[in-house]
């Protein structure tokens, strides 16, 4: 009998989202057979120094694992998993492009639709407050999204703007 596939699982519990998402991954790799292993590290991956991040590519790879689902890891570590054989599924928005990477495209498109959305609720007039994202030090900072909201209600200059940063965590965006 073949050994089961074994799954790395950075997902975090940051909030209801992020919650939603790891108990449908959890729930999914039970369905299919496949060990997840859970990846515990810092909270803030973006802070890991580079030796940090070595060992954490050692300790990866030791784990005998087939792929890599996670959200937040540095990029430089996330690069250096993919150039020694170890596929990731990243579960947001990216820049990497390897043969062994995915991660979702076109959520600037889906924020556009939250903005014809709320141009069709507004009648084409009013404030809008976007709060959120353009913090992050490494990784996904929510730009494409920002940007694909911002640019689609530009266009309607009945529409006033106003764009707060700040973390996605709601403990440091206050």
């Amino acid at each position: 009998m073949p050994d089961k596939l074994r799954i790395g699982a950075k997902i975090g519990t940051y909030d209801p989202f992020w919650i939603q998402v790891r108990e449908a991954v959890h729930s999914v790799a039970q369905q299919a057979g496949v060990d997840l292993i859970p990846i515990e590290i810092t909270d803030k991956p973006g802070n890991l120094t580079p030796e940090e991040q070595a060992s954490l590519v050692d300790e990866f790879l030791a784990q005998s694992l087939g792929a890599l689902i996670c959200w937040n890891l540095p990029t430089a570590m996330l690069n250096r998993l993919l150039e020694l054989g170890l596929p990731a599924i990243y579960l947001s928005e990216s820049a990497i492009r390897h043969p062994r990477f995915v991660s979702p495209v076109g959520l600037g498109e889906a924020a556009a639709m939250v903005g014809s959305f709320l141009i069709e609720k507004l009648g084409g007039r009013g404030h809008v407050l976007c709060v959120g994202g353009l913090l992050e030090k490494d990784g996904e900072d929510g730009s494409s999204r920002i940007q694909g909201f911002q640019e689609y209600l530009r266009s309607y200059p009945e529409i006033a703007v106003t764009y707060i940063p700040c973390s996605w965590r709601y403990e440091t965006a206050l």
